[in-house]
């Protein structure tokens, strides 16, 4: 980290995300160049929003419960950077910043998957047993007892 905040290398990425600015400018026009900004900075900003939002209700579950799912912190982190990535104007900053959006997004649905697929910790399980009949034995029996047409049950 203190390698890359050296000066010659801060100097290079400046030198990159303007010359990624000049050519974006260039090639979509002005409009092109202010909605990308736009776009990126409002999509940045919802990221983080969302992360403070879910932090507040984490915290909340904490101190009413005290139960902290420490699994979630670094997801939010990362949506929290994504979101400043995207918000700072740029090209590789915008890159970077979708990259972890997308690498804390699919840590929040691996997460998710993992608690459709484990049962919780209090649900009841029914236990049981069955027998499995063929269609044909089930038909059978259907059959033995329907009535004939006409006929009226017996009582």
């Amino acid at each position: 980290m203190r390698l890359f905040l050296s000066g010659r290398y801060l100097k290079w990425f400046v030198i990159v995300e303007l010359l990624g600015l000049m050519i974006l400018g260039v090639t979509t026009g002005f409009l092109g160049f202010i909605a990308e900004m736009t776009l990126s900075a409002m999509l940045g900003y919802g990221l983080i929003k969302r992360s403070g939002k879910t932090l507040k209700a984490s915290q909340q579950q904490f101190s009413q419960l005290n139960q902290l799912d420490l699994r979630a912190i670094p997801r939010h982190i990362a949506m929290v950077v994504s979101g400043f990535l995207l918000i700072l104007p740029g090209l590789l900053t915008d890159a970077s910043g979708v990259l972890i959006a997308l690498i804390g997004l699919s840590a929040s649905l691996k997460q998710r998957n993992n608690r459709r697929t484990q049962p919780n910790q209090g649900s009841a399980i029914i236990e049981g047993e069955f027998e499995s009949s063929s269609d044909s034995e089930v038909s059978a029996e259907l059959k033995a007892n329907q009535l004939p047409p006409g006929s009226k049950p017996k009582h």
